[in-house]
């Protein structure tokens, strides 16, 4: 069997991915199996407790989008780091791999996304999940789930999302949860490692990566 690479990571402008980025990617398959093989993360930390209004009120300060793409802070950088201060903010969420592809015979085209929970009241079984560009703060796409439960996006939300990505309109398409964080296996250093980077990003979003890491965990 043919190993799959996902040659790029996607550039965001405005509401739409145009250019691919950055290396080649590791496989949702190689992905899962660095992780563990975990499916579901830890219950207690999977149910939130903020209204839409709240979370989305907190969701405007958590400024990583006023970083620059660059090589060195792509797709995966912002989903990491706006993973991780949801995180310490008290938001449930989790970052996500999204690809497709136009037939078998072409590659596939990746970027990264992520997932924040909504509370939907004591009362509800469920929660809602709202899929979330981090590169601008924009709202993709969202559904309703058991509570306690690691996101799963639905068939409903893939066809939301090639509304909004126009390069993810394809005939194939495929995504992966990532259950317990950020995968750093995309062949490239994470932002934090690069000293010049994390000093550009504690200036730019008024978040100290260090306080950061220590308090989302």
């Amino acid at each position: 069997m043919l190993s799959i690479l996902l040659p790029a990571l996607i550039l965001v402008s405005d509401a739409q991915a145009e250019e691919p980025c950055g290396p080649e990617i590791t496989p949702a398959a190689e992905i899962v199996a660095d992780l563990g093989g975990a499916t579901t993360a830890n219950k207690s930390k999977n149910i939130p407790e903020h209204n839409e209004a709240d979370t989305l009120k907190l969701l405007e300060s958590v400024d990583v989008h006023q970083m620059d793409y660059s090589a060195e802070f792509d797709c995966d950088d912002f989903a990491m780091a706006f993973d991780a201060v949801c995180k310490r903010k008290g938001i449930p969420s989790w970052e996500a791999e999204i690809w497709a592809r136009d037939s078998i015979f072409s590659s596939w085209t990746g970027h990264v996304v992520n997932i924040v929970g909504v509370s939907l009241g004591e009362g509800s079984p469920n929660v809602k999940y709202i899929l979330i560009e981090p590169q601008n703060n924009g709202q993709v796409t969202s559904w309703e789930q058991k509570k306690g439960t690691t996101p799963k996006i639905p068939s409903s939300a893939v066809a939301d999302m090639g509304k909004y990505y126009d390069w993810f309109d394809k005939y194939w398409q495929s995504t992966t949860v990532f259950a317990n964080g950020h995968a750093e296996n995309a062949g490239e250093r994470p932002f934090y490692q690069i000293p010049r980077i994390r000093r550009l990003f504690n200036q730019k979003t008024g978040h100290d990566w260090k306080d950061v890491q220590a308090e989302s965990k």
